[in-house]
Order: C-alpha cells, then structure tokens, then sequence
C-alpha cells in the first residue's frame, strides 16, 4: 500500500510538471476557432476518440483547418479555444493544459505523498509500540497475593448485540472487572472501557477487527490486536499464558497463568454460569460449549489477567486442534 502511494505520487507530481512544462517551453499563446469536431468510435462508449480543427490567425496569416492535439468535453464547433504555436512555424500547434487540470495533478500527488508519510509513520508507531511492550511488561504482580481460588464467572451480555459487553463476578454476582464496547468501528479498531473495580480503575482500549493467529500447541481461526499490537504479542510482553484441554464434562476448560503462576482455571459455561441459574434452567446449562461463558476457580487479585485472558477467547473463535 506505501509502495502504491509513493508510485501513484511520483506519477501525478511528474504529469504535472511535465504539463507545466509543456505550457511554458517557449510557444505563444493566441486564440483559435473550432471549424470542426469528428468522433472516432471506440469498442465501448468510453473509448471513443476525437479529432478537433481549428482556425486561427498569427500575424496576419489565416491558418485553416489545423488539427489540434487536445479534446475536452465543453469543446463545440464554433466555441473559441486558447492554443499556443511555434513561433518559427506557426503551423505547428498545441493544446494548452488547463490550469485546474495542473493544479489537480500536484494536488493530488501531494496527497498521495502524504498519505505514504503518514502511513510509514504510523508502520513505525506501530513496531515502536510493540517494542515498548516486549520491553516494558503493562500488568505487574507487585502487591498481589496468591491464596485460595475463590470461585468467579465469566459472564457475557446476552443482550448487547452490536456493542459487546462482559463481566467478571464472584460468587454473589458483584462485578470485579468489566469491560464494554463504546463504539463499534465497522472500518477501524473498535474502543472499549475497561474497569476494575476491585482497584477503582478505569481505562479505554482499542481493539482491532479479528485476523488468523496461532500460538504454541493450540490453533485458532481468529486474533485481533489489542492498542494496536497484535493480542499474541500482548500476551507474551505481559507474561500471560493461556493453556487448553478438554474437562470431564466435554467442556473446554484453560488454565491461565501470570509470570509462570497460575492465576485461574475456567471451564466453558452456558449463560447460566451461576449455580443458583444453573439450578433454575438444568437443561440450557448442559450446553457448555461455547466462547462466551466461563466458570473459573482463580485468583480475585488476578482479576483483570483473569478477564482480559477470557476476553481474548470470547473475541476469538475457538481453537481447532491441540497437538
């Protein structure tokens, strides 16, 4: 795409220079009367040709029926045209180039030349803020501690279609960690807020569109990039590792671990990922294979590693095989 807006650049900028050129190379500007306008048809309507004739006087010498090298579509038989000449052969005649036309040209290119800039920078930007992260870990364990496993869901809203929203609760449904979408981007990255209320923190987030990702001894169809760097890249400058198997119940179950601790083991839910509406609705809460519901036995410390872990499957489709 750079390559392109460069090449497309160096085009327009040179058609217009060689145009500037053309209209200042030493001919003489007069004016010239259309005698004559023939169409040559082309294979479509597109394509026809046009020849353009014209007379026109330069000291006191009448010149008839000159054909003229340009066409523009306002052109009719009888309009008066500017045309320069050959002063040593004022037979010789050319079109001049309209000054919008010119003027359009270097716009244009400037543009494109602009675009290529920008998009180099941001490239830089972007493989800047990927070495930041490799070298500069976001999510630290100072200050937390590691206890007994309190039981958690990952819940995600039933109801909220277009903008996705998820939470992780405890065992009495008070929510730790949240995060929802706030705008939903059909072109570029969508912004989510995250917020943590065990810590009373709030921060926004961009989250690119899904792409094809893969990592260690699982596969998966779908990735996405996490404040413009790839999640995977995310995962591994934070010390996050996700591991999969399969539990007894034909669920999917992950272990998640930080800086080679492990935080939380969740195994896929249906909605009702409570006991109290697991109890209420037996039947729907057999179906537990899905991305979107999780039971976990973790670490509420770890609340925010626990949920942006579980976050990154429910955006990304489930794997397809384990090695």
């Amino acid at each position: 795409m750079i390559v392109i807006l460069f090449l497309l650049s160096a085009i327009l900028i040179a058609v217009g220079t060689i145009m500037t050129l053309n209209s200042n190379k030493g001919y003489e500007k007069t004016d010239a009367t259309i005698v004559e306008i023939n169409t040559i048809p082309g294979v479509g309507e597109d394509d026809d040709t046009y020849e353009v004739y014209v007379d026109y006087t330069v000291d006191g010498h009448n010149y008839t029926h000159v054909q003229l090298n340009t066409y523009d579509g306002s052109y009719r038989v009888g309009k008066t045209v500017q045309i320069m000449y050959d002063p040593s052969d004022p037979g010789k005649i050319v079109g001049t180039s309209p000054l919008w036309l010119i003027v359009l040209c270097f716009a244009l290119g400037a543009a494109a030349l602009v675009g290529g800039v920008a998009a180099i920078i941001n490239a830089l930007k972007t493989a800047k803020r990927g070495k930041d992260l490799a070298k500069a870990p976001l999510i630290v364990s100072e200050g937390r501690e590691i206890g007994e496993p309190e039981k958690l869901y990952f819940i995600t809203d039933p109801h909220a279609h277009l903008k996705l929203h998820f939470t992780l609760e405890d065992e009495s449904k008070h929510v730790l960690y949240e995060g929802l979408m706030t705008k939903h981007s059909p072109v570029g990255p969508h912004t989510y807020v995250f917020t943590d209320h065990v810590n009373h923190r709030e921060t926004e987030h961009k989250v690119g569109h899904v792409n094809s990702a893969s990592s260690g001894s699982y596969t998966v169809s779908q990735g996405f990039t996490f404040d413009g760097v790839e999640i995977t890249t995310y995962f591994s400058a934070n010390k996050i590792r996700v591991e999969h198997g399969v539990s007894k119940k034909v669920a999917v179950s992950i272990d998640i671990y930080h800086e080679d601790k492990l935080v939380g083991s969740a195994v896929s839910s249906s909605q009702y990922a409570h006991d109290d509406d697991s109890e209420a609705h037996p039947i729907a809460s057999k179906f537990r294979l899905n991305q979107y519901y999780y039971q976990i036995e973790g670490q509420k410390s770890y609340a925010d590693v626990i949920f942006l872990a579980l976050f990154k499957e429910a955006l990304s489709p489930r794997f397809e095989s384990m090695v």
